[in-house]
């Protein structure tokens, strides 16, 4: 990776407001609570019109004393972070992404919320990451467009994907520029002999390069010179 353009980038980031950010909002009913010694992990059903995404969120730590508190049905929002950690799959390692949650809390139904007290009403939903870094690596194969960031102050790669047939937004970007992306977690149902099993996959909706004026010396900026 360069380096230098990559300081570059992300001083512009800092100077025009913007911060670090690696972000997942979430918000629906919990189908599924796994609970084991070091963690738990939460699947919640998210519809999104005609489709149902079920992300699994995993909890640590305190984080897992916190979650342990819900149950089966709750309706809950959730605050987490996309992470890598490495995955032994017979004798080869590779990196599985998930989300770690940081925080879980109740919510009410929109009649509850306005009245201030119990009623029947509708639920809102919420699927969303925000997420920002310097492009890694980027490819299409068969209109599947892969994008990878590495998060600031990360060790490990995001990979983000986008099924857009328009192909003219991915051909601006270039390696090590950087990227702000807002996006949503699908989920894709799979039969294996392990029974059923949802993939997670993280889809851009939306993405942009912060805007800068042009400058001789971008190590000035940072105080480097």
């Amino acid at each position: 990776m360069n380096s230098k353009k990559s300081i570059y980038n992300y001083s512009f980031l800092l100077i025009q407001g913007g911060s670090i950010m690696n972000k997942v909002l979430l918000q629906g009913q919990i189908v599924n609570i796994y609970k084991q010694e070091f963690f738990t992990a939460i699947t919640l059903a998210i519809p999104n019109g005609s489709v149902i995404n079920y992300p699994s969120i995993y909890f640590y730590k305190n984080e897992k004393e916190m979650a342990d508190s819900y149950k089966k049905n709750d309706y809950v929002n959730i605050t987490g972070q996309i992470k890598a950690r490495g995955v032994k799959n017979g004798d080869k390692w590779y990196m599985k992404q998930y989300i770690k949650g940081s925080l879980i809390y109740l919510v009410k139904n929109e009649m509850s919320e306005k009245f201030l007290c119990n009623l029947n009403g509708r639920y809102e939903y919420i699927n969303e990451f925000l997420i920002n870094g310097p492009i890694v690596k980027k490819e299409i194969t068969n209109d599947v467009i892969t994008i990878a960031i590495r998060p600031h102050n990360e060790k490990f790669n995001i990979y983000l994907r986008s099924y857009s047939k328009n192909h003219s937004w991915y051909d601006e970007y270039k390696e090590n520029d950087e990227l702000c992306i807002k996006g949503l977690v699908q989920t894709l149902r799979r039969n294996n002999q392990y029974g059923i099993q949802y993939y997670q996959n993280f889809i851009i909706e939306y993405s942009g390069i912060p805007s800068s004026p042009e400058i001789d010396d971008p190590y000035n900026i940072l105080g480097l010179a």
